[in-house]
């Protein structure tokens, strides 16, 4: 693979997403693919400083700060990790990334989502996902709503959690080819794997000689 690929790991807080991303980082490895799994925020030392703030209990930010903490993150981890990591052709799984920010601080919040786009070009040099896995679940299922959790943002109410939801529908909608949604409701971690794999083999089998080594697929 001369370029590594970039996968992103969607969705409202409880789908499962985090587990998913171990669940693939395993199954590529296992066919001696480079693999690194990160973050947003958080994917780098300075990630996690501004992630403690993001997501602190305690704290009281302005929506317009909150942006502007998640952008100054993703510049920081684009520059020092992603990046350097699809040159070498690695790949990347990236649990939230620049989706997060229409989701949560446009749909959710209210900001500008023109003014939104135009920051993730600028931080991100342009760079997009190759493919964006969205897991998706109605608000208030069976996974929970964690109303007591630490997490600043996991605090807040139904409605914002549900203008969330609908602004990763929406952006599903207008990205139908890189964005694919997967009903996480009523399934197992390993269901959800299965029903994945697919989509991953089929981004990687154009670009990634191993995939096809000794005549094995990625199964």
């Amino acid at each position: 693979m001369s370029r590594g690929k970039l996968i992103t790991f969607e969705g409202i807080d409880q789908t499962g997403k985090s587990t998913q991303i171990e669940l693939v980082s395993a199954w590529l490895k296992r066919r001696q693919l480079p693999v690194l799994i990160t973050r947003e925020p958080g994917g780098t030392y300075y990630g996690r400083v501004m992630r403690d703030i993001l997501l602190s209990g305690k704290t009281s930010l302005d929506p317009k700060a909150e942006l502007c903490l998640m952008m100054a993150d993703r510049a920081q981890h684009i520059w020092e990790v992603i990046a350097p990591a699809l040159q070498e052709g690695t790949i990347v799984l990236c649990d939230r990334f620049t989706d997060s920010s229409l989701a949560y601080q446009g749909y959710g919040l209210g900001e500008d989502l023109h003014l939104i786009e135009q920051l993730n070009k600028w931080t991100t040099g342009g760079l997009t996902a190759d493919l964006t896995l969205l897991f998706d679940r109605e608000v208030g299922s069976s996974f929970g709503d964690r109303r007591d959790a630490a997490d600043r943002i996991e605090q807040r109410d139904l409605g914002y959690k549900n203008r969330v939801r609908q602004g990763y529908l929406n952006i599903h909608a207008q990205h139908p080819k890189r964005v694919m949604r997967i009903d996480v409701t009523g399934k197992s971690k390993e269901q959800i794997l299965d029903e994945i794999k697919p989509m991953i083999e089929k981004l990687l089998k154009t670009s990634c000689s191993r995939l096809r080594k000794n005549g094995d697929a990625l199964a």
